[in-house]
């Protein structure tokens, strides 16, 4: 009890000293005076920095505000205890500022270039599966020189640190993808050729034979394109076959470019046009059929459309008849024949139209150049019902496939309903849009080039030259001449 009395004794006396005001006159600024200018001289704000062992962006203003907050005791201290105490306090925060300064990671990046040089180590350049692609080795160790000049700087930042790992981490992995793989670049050396050697021949302009003008720097730019895959020895096969369908289909939007003149399709008796998946109108349902055609042929059974198979009442085949050489259209079982012999070597345009579902074969009516022919010969009196077992054919009989056409076939019509003979008569002459109601497959056979024609209706289907038989079988495109039906 005593020594605590003595301790609170002490503590008042302590406490008493300290409130007490000095003669301001007799404090001592010595100390005060000399931590001040020794922190005035130390601060520097141009040490600042994101450096290793830069001072920490800000801490010169701190150390500032410090300075002018203890230096004002000088004019605000009541007592010695006050100016000592600013002292302390100073000194603290001069301590504080010169060490407090950016300490930057160096691990991370060191551990890096230990892992760039193991890749870098062992590895072979070559042309064999398994090699890496010449040059690949220098790229690499040139990144991790680059990556150890950061290493070595003392003053980097923690930001050129980190950039530099990561791009080495992206050196490394563009290293190990360049390993030479096992993909087949023949077929996309085999289209840069062609395509090169297309595209030097070219000639832009607006003349027959010509190319859209600019194509020509499109389309080298996607053979560089190519070029640049070709080049790849790592690539795999998956991006050689992505960038060989490329340049095909650069290749053929610049020979859609090609000018053309207006053209139409001649059948030498042994070619046609097959639309694979376009079954026209099957069973007994209503249809006009239409198409340009001229011919001098006297042979027998010239198909000009085709669908359906050779099975009773299956088969529709639009046609030329044997003995008049006028219009005529056949099923299995029957034959509606026209009037007016259409071999004369001029355009003519036919039409075959059922006027309704489920209607006979001895329905149909026939139109030659928009005028309603009179029959000469009309059996069939069976529903038709035509097959959908085979696909629509233009030039050749899809049911009988050793009858062909012989001589010229444009704009050919499909329809799914019956057309009147005032409709006829006031379309045949002009182009349709492809968009009218109930037009299910129109070929203008207008394409002058290529061995696929367009179907303009709205459906998209498109027609092979040749069909299953290949080149041998495609029809040739012929340069339309004065008396063509759309000049």
């Amino acid at each position: 009890m005593k020594k605590l009395i003595y301790f609170l004794f002490a503590c008042t006396l302590f406490m008493t000293s300290c409130d007490k005001d000095d003669d301001i006159g007799k404090l001592d600024y010595t100390a005060l005076d000399a931590i001040v200018t020794e922190a005035k001289a130390t601060a520097d704000e141009s040490k600042e920095g994101d450096g290793n062992g830069d001072l920490i962006i800000g801490s010169t203003a701190t150390l500032n505000e410090a300075i002018a907050k203890y230096e004002a005791y000088k004019t605000t201290a009541i007592n010695q205890g006050t100016v000592d105490h600013a002292v302390n306090l100073l000194t603290v925060a001069l301590k504080a500022y010169i060490n407090n300064t950016v300490a930057v990671d160096y691990s991370q990046l060191t551990e890096t270039i230990a892992t760039a040089q193991v890749a870098l180590t062992g590895a072979v350049e070559g042309t064999q599966i398994g090699d890496y692609i010449a040059g690949s080795k220098d790229i690499l160790q040139n990144a991790i020189d680059i990556a150890q000049a950061i290493l070595d700087n003392d003053s980097a930042s923690q930001n050129d640190v980190n950039k530099a790992d990561s791009d080495l981490n992206k050196a490394i992995s563009i290293f190990e993808a360049s390993i030479v793989g096992d993909a087949d670049f023949t077929e996309l050396n085999n289209a840069i050729a062609s395509a090169q050697a297309l595209l030097d021949s070219a000639v832009e302009g607006t003349n027959n034979g010509e190319y859209a003008v600019g194509s020509k720097a499109v389309l080298q730019d996607a053979i560089d394109t190519a070029q640049t895959a070709a080049n790849n020895q790592a690539a795999n096969q998956a991006d050689i076959d992505q960038a060989l369908d490329v340049l095909n289909q650069a290749i053929a939007n610049f020979e859609a470019g090609k000018v053309v003149p207006p053209s139409y399709l001649n059948f030498d008796g042994n070619d046609y046009i097959k639309v694979n998946g376009f079954k026209a109108v099957p069973g007994g349902g209503a249809r006009t059929c239409e198409a340009w055609i001229r011919t001098t042929s006297e042979t027998k059974n010239i198909i000009i459309m085709s669908w359906g198979e050779n099975v009773t009442n299956q088969k529709w085949d639009v046609r030329l008849h044997n003995a008049n050489k006028a219009l005529r259209v056949e099923y299995n079982g029957g034959g509606i024949v026209g009037s007016t012999k259409l071999n004369d070597g001029n355009w003519h345009h036919i039409a075959v139209v059922v006027p309704s579902d489920g209607a006979a074969l001895t329905s149909v009516l026939l139109y030659v150049d928009g005028a309603l022919e009179t029959n000469t010969a009309a059996s069939g009196d069976a529903p038709i019902n035509s097959s959908s077992t085979n696909d629509f054919e233009i030039g050749r009989s899809a049911a009988q496939p050793d009858r062909y056409w012989e001589g010229d076939i444009t704009d050919v019509r499909v329809w799914n309903k019956a057309r009147s003979e005032s409709e006829i008569a006031s379309s045949k002459d002009a182009r349709l849009n492809g968009n009218e109601a109930g037009l299910i497959g129109y070929f203008k056979l207008d394409e002058g080039t290529g061995t696929s024609v367009i179907d303009s209706s709205t459906n998209g289907n498109t027609g092979t030259l040749g069909g299953d038989l290949g080149a041998d079988a495609a029809p040739l495109w012929v340069e339309v001449t004065p008396g063509f039906p759309f000049n």
